[in-house]
């Protein structure tokens, strides 16, 4: 009989194979996410702007809007990589560490490639059901990443 936890880490290793390698991997979105998927974002540069709190969003144009967001990714990113060094799991529930590594080397959210070798990470609740993702709460700073490509440019 599979755990619970081995159901889950092996989602986690089809969500890895899923990021990393879009186009070619061996696993199908249906493999690692719910068809009830909520996922919860904050986003910390939003602190001050009238938009505080979290995002929800909601599959299946979550699924969606996630590949064509991974495509922009790898395509700004020749080399990117997503890992994750720290999975704690109970159950069905994990605290994921994620960290995203690639070289800028093509347009990417209007900034011209630089060239730079950037690294970014994102925190993450995961919470499983038959194995397979029903609820990911994220806790990113986007501005980690822009940073890196010197965004917004300098005027001087």
């Amino acid at each position: 009989m599979i755990h619970a936890e081995d159901k889950n880490r092996k989602t986690l290793s089809h969500l890895v194979d899923f990021v990393n390698n879009p186009k070619t991997a061996e696993c199908r979105p249906d493999q690692i996410w719910s068809d009830t998927f909520v996922e919860k974002r904050h986003w910390p540069f939003q602190k001050g702007t009238g938009r505080e709190g979290p995002v929800f969003l909601h599959t299946p144009m979550l699924i969606v809007a996630f590949v064509i967001m991974m495509d922009e990714i790898h395509e700004a990113f020749s080399d990117y990589c997503l890992e994750m060094p720290l999975i704690i799991l109970e159950d069905d529930d994990a605290a994921v560490r994620m960290v995203m590594t690639g070289t800028h080397t093509a347009p990417f959210q209007g900034i011209s490639p630089t060239g730079r070798k950037v690294r970014w990470e994102v925190l993450a609740h995961i919470k499983f059901k038959d194995g397979l993702i029903e609820e990911q709460e994220t806790f990113r700073d986007w501005m980690e990443l822009m940073s890196q490509l010197q965004w917004p440019a300098s005027t001087h």
